[in-house]
């Protein structure tokens, strides 16, 4: 089994399901640091990182069109894997 990143287990949550909250790091995945991790793909990797606070909890995104282009990027992977095709990136 692959060893993932913190960043890479955020990654595919919000791309698989739109957005992660602090409590849902946690919870799921034993990421106590969600906001220095967000930090650091916006700064590092200039990810445009959209955070809203609701009641007590912080949900961080990913701007729609960047969220949208690399859930694409990630199909056409996958597509090609799953036919044995080599991706290159």
């Amino acid at each position: 089994m692959e060893n993932k990143t913190q960043r890479q287990m955020v990654t595919e949550h919000i791309l698989k399901y739109g957005h992660i909250t602090r409590n849902e790091a946690i919870g799921m995945y034993g990421i106590t640091r969600l906001a220095a991790i967000m930090h650091h793909m916006a700064k590092e990797y200039k990810v445009p990182v959209i955070s809203q606070q609701k009641k007590k909890d912080y949900s961080y995104t990913f701007r729609y069109d960047f969220l949208n282009r690399i859930r694409e990027l990630k199909q056409a992977k996958d597509l090609m894997e799953k036919n044995n095709l080599a991706f290159i990136h």
